[in-house]
């Protein structure tokens, strides 16, 4: 049983590997809105399932859980204040994404927490590498362009 568990989420994750590397290649045309928006879909796609699948790993469910979704309720709330002004009609899809993208860190750190490893811990600091990346490239597209940011968004995105 629990080996087939385990082959089930090598297949989950490879199909949200999938979608992250669709989602790179139309990023690769991020000024082109079509572009950023399939690019989007396929991220959010691969959040979901990456979300799921650490939910999954977590183990027993503490209620000390809940207090690891604080910082993303208030940096996701934070973001979401920064772009409403911009956003237009793009703010639901991308508040979405953002409700998306921290539920996927929240259960890695919830994973990390309750089933603490250096593998455990290293899926967390992904997470927030990740959550960190996206956050610098919502910026530059609905705020303004930043000094070092491509340079930066990069660098988390990768080590991420």
């Amino acid at each position: 049983m629990v080996l087939a568990i385990q082959t089930i989420l090598h297949y989950f994750i490879t199909a949200g590997l999938t979608f992250s590397l669709i989602g790179d290649v139309f990023m690769m045309f991020i000024d082109n809105n079509i572009c950023f928006k399939f690019g989007l879909s396929s991220f959010l796609l691969a959040h979901i399932i990456y979300g799921f699948c650490f939910f999954h790993l977590k183990g027993v469910f503490k209620i000390l859980d809940i207090l690891l979704l604080i910082p993303l309720i208030i940096s996701g709330f934070i973001l979401i204040k920064i772009f409403l002004e911009k956003l237009k009609k793009e703010w639901l899809s991308i508040s979405l994404y953002i409700m998306v993208i921290s539920f996927m860190a929240w259960s890695s750190y919830i994973v990390a927490f309750n089933n603490f490893s250096i593998a455990t811990l290293v899926l967390a600091l992904g997470a927030t590498l990740l959550y960190s990346s996206d956050a610098i490239i919502a910026y530059e597209r609905f705020v303004k362009k930043l000094k070092h940011g491509e340079f930066s968004l990069l660098s988390l995105y990768f080590l991420g």
